[in-house]
C-alpha cells in the first residue's frame, strides 16, 4: 500500500504566502490541509488529527494564541500533542516567552524554502 504522506495544517491569512506554502509542501509529498483564520483553524484542529500545525501569528486581527491554547490546554484535543511550528514575519519575544513551551519551532519570513523542507519534514515526519 502506499505510504501515507504526512498531513500539515498551514494557518496563513495571508493568501498568496499560503498558495506559495500549500504548492512547496505537495511538491515535497506533503498532504496539505489549510486554514485562512482563526475560526477556520479551529474548527479544523477539533475534526481532523494533523501530523504538523505551520502557524503564522498575526492572523488578521487576532493572533495565533488562541488555536496553541485550544490545542495545547485541553488534552482530548485531537492534535493536543501535535508539534507547532510558528510562521511569521515577527516573533515578539514576549509571545515566545509566554508560549515556548507549547511551541515546537520557529521560522521567520521569509524563510528560504530550503530551511522550510528542513523544518517541516523533521517535525511532521517524527512519527
Amino acid at each position: 500500500q502506499p505510504e501515507k504522506k504526512p498531513c500539515v495544517l498551514i494557518v496563513e491569512d495571508d493568501l498568496e504566502t499560503l498558495a506559495i506554502l500549500q504548492e512547496l509542501l505537495e511538491k515535497w509529498n506533503f498532504k496539505v490541509c489549510e486554514a485562512s483564520n482563526l475560526a477556520l483553524a479551529q474548527t479544523k484542529v477539533n475534526n481532523q488529527k494533523f501530523d504538523l500545525i505551520l502557524l503564522d501569528i498575526i492572523l488578521h486581527k487576532t493572533t495565533a494564541a488562541k488555536l496553541i491554547e485550544q490545542v495545547r490546554r485541553n488534552s482530548s484535543n485531537l492534535n493536543h500533542l501535535t508539534p507547532i511550528l510558528l510562521h511569521s514575519g515577527q516573533i515578539e519575544a514576549e509571545f515566545m516567552a509566554k508560549y515556548r513551551k507549547e511551541i515546537d519551532d520557529a521560522l521567520i519570513k521569509p524563510s528560504p524554502p530550503e530551511l522550510i523542507e528542513q523544518k517541516v519534514t523533521y517535525w511532521a515526519g517524527r512519527k
